[in-house]
């Protein structure tokens, strides 16, 4: 686990007078994620060929390699289907995205629906560049919500597993794209 960082993050308070609910300690909330050693961490030189080769590759890996169906708003405007893999002996929302991120990401777990306490039917999990400046604007978030985002995001699903032995990540199918940009949105 020493190529994966974890953040420990403090708990919401509320204002009124409510005690906030706990997340579950035994969830992993921010993770931090390698970049490709081999990269030369310039994104603009990531082409859809270049997102094509590097979801082949993950899907690709080895018997033991966990793959997972994920969504990608990129940097050159389009929003496309992914896979993503998991090395094994790793907890399974480990996500190897260093074909997409060659900075590293940032992902972080979301269980409610942005700003309210309503609960998601799954968790998600969203990661973004560490690029900063060197990253280009992501035409997909920009074309969609108007905001000036720098890197490719990628989103993934979990499945309803209470027990984070037993949790995994799930396919996200093509019906629910919309959905998954329409968390983003929020």
């Amino acid at each position: 686990m020493d190529r994966f960082r974890f953040y420990d993050i403090p708990l919401p308070s509320t204002d009124h007078g409510i005690a906030a609910q706990a997340p579950p300690p035994d969830r992993a909330w921010l993770l931090s994620h390698p970049g490709n050693p081999s990269s030369d961490g310039n994104e603009l030189r990531m082409s859809a060929r270049d997102i094509a080769r590097a979801s082949e590759l993950a899907l690709r890996g080895g018997d033991k390699t966990r793959k997972v169906r994920c969504v990608l708003f990129t940097t050159g405007g389009q929003v496309v289907n992914v896979w993503a893999s998991s090395p094994p002996n790793m907890p399974r929302d480990m996500l190897d995205v260093s074909g997409y991120f060659p900075n590293g990401a940032t992902s972080a777990r979301v269980t409610n629906i942005p700003g309210t306490r309503t609960k998601l039917p799954r968790d998600w999990r969203i990661f973004v560049s560490n690029g900063g400046k060197k990253a280009p604007i992501n035409r997909a978030i920009r074309k969609a919500y108007n905001v000036e985002w720098r890197g490719h995001v990628l989103m993934a699903q979990y499945s309803k597993r209470q027990n984070r032995e037993l949790e995994e990540m799930k396919n996200i199918p093509d019906s629910q794209q919309d959905y998954a940009a329409f968390l983003l949105g929020l």
